[in-house]
C-alpha cells in the first residue's frame, strides 16, 4: 500500500472548513471496541468526528455522485447497529483515477446526482458505477476543491440514533453507538465496480491513536511551512 502511495502526488485537502471542530476516531485500523462491534480490524478509512450538519467540501476536483448504501443490522451487547455507508457523496478523480468516499452523511447537497444502490456481491453500489468512465462523467456534476457536498450525520451506522443524548453516560451504556463523524476513503474500482486498493491518505496504516489532522504525510495537500492544506 505505500507503495501504491508514492506513485501518487499530493493532491487532497481535509474535506472540512479550516477551524472546524474535528478529532480523528478511527484509522486505518479499528480500535479495540469498534473491531468488537465490526468482527474484523480493517476500516480502511479514516473517520473524521464533527457536530451534527458540519458541511463537508469536497477534498480535490472531480465527478461527483451520490446514493444510499443499503443496511446490514448486526446485535452488539442488546444493542442494535446498522453497518452502511448511508447517505454518501464519491467523487471520481481522473487525473488521480481514484475515488474518494464521503459517508454517513446526515444529508447530501441537493445538487449532488443521486443513483440508486443496488447489489454488488455482498455491498451495495450506485447503478451508475460499473458504467465506463465516460458514462460517468456525463451523468455525474464535476465538483471544485471546496465545493459543498453535504453534511455530517450518522445514517448508515445507528438505529434510534437521535432517541438517545450524546453524552458520558450514554456513551458508557451504549457503546456501539458511533458519534457522527464523516467516514473518509480513497480507492479505486474493478470494472465490475468492487471496490480495490483502497488507500490510507494519511499513509500511515496504523489505529486511531496514530493519527494527526494536521501531520504531513500521504496524500495531504500542505502550504510551505508544512500544515495540511483544508478544503475551504
Amino acid at each position: 500500500m505505500e507503495k501504491s502511495i508514492n506513485k501518487l502526488k499530493p493532491f487532497l485537502a481535509i474535506p472540512f472548513k479550516k477551524g472546524a471542530k474535528l478529532q480523528i476516531t478511527e484509522g486505518w485500523f479499528y480500535s479495540d471496541q469498534e473491531r468488537k462491534i465490526h468482527r474484523h480490524k480493517l476500516h480502511r478509512g479514516i473517520d473524521f468526528a464533527a457536530d451534527r450538519g458540519t458541511p463537508v467540501f469536497a477534498a480535490a476536483d472531480g465527478w461527483a455522485i451520490s446514493s444510499f448504501h443499503y443496511k446490514r443490522r448486526l446485535s452488539y451487547q442488546h444493542t442494535l447497529i446498522g453497518l452502511s455507508l448511508g447517505n454518501f457523496v464519491q467523487i471520481w478523480h481522473p487525473d488521480q483515477k481514484y475515488f474518494t468516499g464521503y459517508a454517513h452523511l446526515q444529508s447530501r447537497a441537493e445538487n449532488m446526482p443521486y443513483f440508486k444502490p443496488v447489489k454488488i456481491d455482498t455491498g451495495w453500489y450506485p447503478e451508475i458505477i460499473n458504467k465506463p468512465t465516460g458514462y460517468l462523467k456525463n451523468q455525474s456534476k464535476f465538483v471544485k476543491q471546496g465545493e459543498i457536498i453535504g453534511y455530517v450525520g450518522d445514517s448508515g451506522l445507528s438505529e434510534n440514533y437521535d432517541e438517545l443524548p450524546d453524552n458520558k453516560v450514554n456513551r458508557i451504556k451504549f457503546p456501539a453507538w458511533d458519534e457522527t463523524h464523516l467516514h473518509f476513503e480513497v480507492f479505486q474500482r474493478t470494472s465490475f465496480g468492487k471496490k480495490k486498493n483502497q488507500i490510507d491518505p494519511y499513509g500511515i496504516y496504523a489505529k486511531f491513536d496514530k493519527y494527526d489532522i494536521g501531520k504531513v504525510g500521504g496524500l495531504w495537500l500542505a502550504d510551505k511551512n508544512g500544515n495540511i492544506l483544508y478544503a475551504k
